[in-house]
Order: C-alpha cells, then structure tokens, then sequence
C-alpha cells in the first residue's frame, strides 16, 4: 500500500497551470491543485491555473512532455474505459506528473467527440512522489440514459449525411459539411453542457465554438475519413479545425462563417480553408494558436466562392449559390470553373420609407423534393436542378415587409419576413410547396429576443 495517497479534485482548462494551496481541517499540511472557477466560452465549467505548461497540440511536435508509446497505451485504455462508462484509468505504471496527466486527458478529449457523454472535468489520485496513479471519469449524463442518446445521435447524423455524395470530391466533402453544419446550427451561448458537445449540435441543433469544431471533427474524419485537427487560442478562448485536403492543411472555422444573430440560410465562406496567413489577416483575425502542422498553401485564400452568402447546393449541373449582390451562380469545383445565372432585385426597399433602400441582398436558396428555391425581397422561385427552368411561385403581401430567409421540411417550405432588418421579431409563414397548392399556412409570431446577441470580435 502506498505511503500516502491523496485525493485531488481537479477541474480542467487548456493551460493546466497549478496554483499551490494549503492545508485541510485537521491542521495536516499537504501540497494541493487549487481552482478558480471562471465560466469559458469553449469550455464550461473550466478553471485558470498558475506556473507553466505546454498546451496538448504542442506535445505533438514536442514529444519531451512525455512519450507517444505511453500516449498510445493510454488511449487505448481511456477508449476502453469511456466505451464501458468506468470510472477510472489506472496510471500508475506510467510514473506522471499531474500536468502531463491532464494534458493527456485534455488532448485525448478533444480527439474523441462521440464521447459527448463525457466530462471536460476529472480527479486524480496522486502519490506521495506527486505521480499521478489514476484518472477518474465522470460524466454529464446518468450512465442508463447514454446508450438511447447515442442511438439517437446516431440516427441524426445518418440524417445529416443523406445527400452526401460519396462520388464527390473531399473539397465538396468537405464545402457541404461546413454548409450543413452552419445552416442547420445556431450558435447559442450559455451554461448547458450539451452546447459543448456534438450532441447539441446534432440533436439540439445549438453550440458554441466548441461544439462546431467537435462535430466537424466527427463527421470529417470518424465518418468521411478525411484527417481533421480540433485547434484552439487561448488568448481568443475559441476553437475551429485543421483538415488535410490534397497533401496540405487548411483552416475551417464553422462558428465564424455562421453569421451572428442567426440569418437563416445564410453562410459565410470566409472561414472556409485558409492558410496560416490568411487566418492572421481576414477579419475578425485569429491568432495564437496550437496546431500540429503549418497551413502554407494559400488556393483557396481568394477563391471565387467565398463571395457566396448563402449555403451552396449540389446539383448536376454544379454546385449553386447566391452572392451578396443577388447574383446566382453555378460552380463546377470538379473543373475549377464557374457561371452567372439569374440575377435577384439587390435594393431591398423598407416598408416605413419607401424612398431608403437596403444595399444588402438578402437573398437565400434552399433544395427540397428535387427542386430549388430562392427568393428576393418579396418573390419566391422555383428552379428544375436539370433544365434550370426558373418560376416565380409566390408573392408575398405588401404589408408583410420583406422576406428575410427560408427553411424547408418535408412539403412545407417556411419563409421568415420582417418589416425592418434590426427589429428583433420576424414573422414565420408556411407554404405548401406541393405542385399547384401554394396556399397559406400556419402563420405565427417567433421572437429572436433569446438569440439576438452581441459578440466581441474577439471571441465566439
């Protein structure tokens, strides 16, 4: 039996810095791992620690924090032990500091995001030498409840990936799940630890940064196999991807080309496979962050595409989009080229003074039963994917303002209007877009009051 063990609670952050602390209620002095709480953006329930550190993605370049053979034996440990919802990992035989300890857990964490179910949180028993001997697991949800939640995370993403096509190529792989993903996500701030996880994302359909860039993680490499990186800035407390395309790496941040307050069907390409230089320069610019390889090919810094607001659709005869003057493309990315189609009314007239116009076009597209629809200021078209044969289907009321976006769900399409784009309501109406029968629907009131946010440049 050892000399001494003791018990620490530890809460994690991606420092891992150590505060010493001291003595309990008996007056017996021990060396303790104290805690500030703090709530983080891309980690709930975190905690800031003092002294020195090196950050997990580091440790993949610097090995000398420890061993990548006993890395491996741990993960395969830790896999073993979260698959079977245990409750420790035995680590003794590993003879680790506490920091390198946590580094592990953080690193192995943010590798693994189908375990949703799992704390950021843990605890360690440490020996009288300071050498951590297991790692317990603790976990967000009761254990009976976490095989029905994986069933049903499961069911929605073999939902999400349905019109993917395993033909195309792993740039539009990769393109429609970052449309995907932003389109059908709300970025929303706050306390619930599902908005960490892919499980907000996919069943929830909420998150912060955290969560975009886990689910990324997910989809990209556990389920297409195209090598993924989860990255993270401290000094931005926020988190986004690495993904190798054609032999180089690029950056992919989700949370930031989902435009905030929520646009519905609205993208921002920005964000979409950068270069190291070209993260540092777009804005909002990112930096100081840890990544196992450099981004040095700038391709896709300045491509066309990035000029489209709205997510892109696969069709046969390309991939289409709407840029922000109202203009409708079509890109064949298999060929590296592209064409103009239709061009939507860009002048958007408010209702209160019809001699002010809005200079942004606020048009999105959607597909839905074979066909595509978009829309301008106060129309909605439909468009045959093959022939591009291109209907005005519905006009709205005078008195209704604009439209503003649209979603779809089965033979419903639902298009959101609003009479002035800073008030905080819209307006939500249904059509039915079965052939001859557009007639009104549901109509009711929606506030954006809970989403309507202001966020820092510098963070999420």
């Amino acid at each position: 039996m050892k000399a001494l063990l003791r018990k620490v609670i530890l809460l994690i952050l991606l420092s891992l810095m150590m505060i010493p602390l001291s003595s309990n209620a008996s007056g017996e002095t021990r060396k303790k791992v104290g805690t500030v709480q703090e709530y983080t953006e891309a980690f709930p329930k975190a905690a800031v620690f003092s002294g020195s550190f090196l950050s997990a993605e580091a440790s993949r370049v610097n090995p000398g924090m420890y061993k990548e053979a006993d890395y491996q034996k741990i993960k395969s440990r830790f896999l073993q032990a979260v698959t079977a919802y245990e409750d420790t990992i035995a680590l003794e035989e590993f003879h680790l500091t506490s920091s390198q300890a946590f580094e592990i857990y953080y690193r192995l964490y943010n590798e693994t995001p189908h375990f949703f179910y799992l704390s950021y949180s843990t605890s360690a028993l440490i020996s009288e030498h300071n050498e951590v001997l297991q790692l317990n697991l603790d976990y967000y949800y009761p254990k009976s409840m976490i095989p029905d939640m994986k069933r049903k995370l499961e069911e929605k993403i073999t939902l999400f990936l349905s019109d993917l096509d395993e033909t195309w190529t792993d740039f539009e792989k990769a393109l429609y799940v970052y449309d995907k993903l932003i389109l059908e996500t709300s970025y929303t701030a706050g306390e619930k630890d599902s908005l960490y996880t892919v499980y907000g994302v996919f069943t929830e359909n909420q998150a912060v940064c955290q969560g975009y860039a886990s689910a990324y993680t997910l989809i990209m490499r556990d389920y297409l196999g195209i090598e993924t990186h989860y990255i993270y800035s401290k000094e931005m407390n926020h988190a986004w991807n690495l993904i190798r395309l054609n032999g180089q790496y690029y950056h992919v941040d989700a949370t930031w080309g989902d435009p905030q307050p929520d646009e519905p069907g609205r993208v921002n390409h920005r964000f979409f496979l950068l270069s190291d230089d070209a993260m540092r320069k777009t804005e909002p610019a990112h930096k100081n962050w840890n990544a196992p390889y450099l981004s040095t090919d700038t391709t896709y810094d300045e491509s066309s595409y990035k000029a489209i607001q709205t997510g892109l659709i696969p069709t046969d005869q390309g991939w289409i989009g709407i840029d922000g003057d109202g203009a409708l493309y079509f890109y064949n990315f298999k060929r590296g080229v592209f064409r103009y189609g239709n061009h939507l009314t860009r002048l958007w007239s408010p209702i209160k003074d019809e001699t002010v116009y809005y200079t942004k076009n606020y048009s999105t597209l959607l597909k839905s039963q074979n066909t595509i629809y978009f829309h301008d200021h106060d129309s909605i078209y439909s468009m045959d994917p093959i022939t591009n044969k291109t209907l005005k289907i519905f006009t709205k009321s005078p008195q209704d303002g604009f439209i503003y976006g649209m979603s779809a769900k089965g033979s419903d399409l639902t298009y959101y209007l609003k009479k002035e784009l800073d008030q905080q309501e819209y307006l939500l109406k249904t059509l039915d877009l079965r052939p001859f029968s557009f007639t009104m629907g549901i109509e009711k009131q929606h506030s954006l009051r809970l989403q309507w946010m202001s966020r820092s440049l510098l963070i999420n």
